[in-house]
């Protein structure tokens, strides 16, 4: 008899384990922040500052972001430290800074 006519006796399981949510900080839920990225974002045209995209039909795709991030040292609340950037933008910085943070630690 081959192997191939032969039922499995068991069910196999669906993966259970889902992500954890992601945590927001809660800085990012004031309403000084709301107010200075949005101001941000207007005063700068709703326009991604790496890429150069417009986003003035879609701004819910644009992030008010820290130049210097928080974690390091960035200022909070300062207009200097802060661009609008696309999602992908954002996510490619973001994922760049973290980076450069683990390999400072690593050394």
């Amino acid at each position: 008899m081959p192997l191939k006519s032969i039922t499995p006796r068991l069910n196999t399981l669906g993966s259970r384990l889902r992500k954890a949510p992601k945590a927001v900080d809660p800085f990012y839920l004031t309403a000084e922040w709301k107010a200075l990225a949005k101001y941000i974002k207007q005063l700068r045209g709703y326009v991604c500052e790496m890429c150069g995209k417009d986003f003035s039909k879609r701004q819910h795709k644009l992030i008010a972001d820290h130049i210097v991030e928080r974690k390091d040292g960035g200022a909070d609340l300062d207009p200097g430290n802060i661009q609008c950037l696309c999602t992908w933008c954002h996510n490619r910085k973001t994922a760049q800074a973290r980076r450069m943070r683990f390999q400072i630690i690593d050394l």
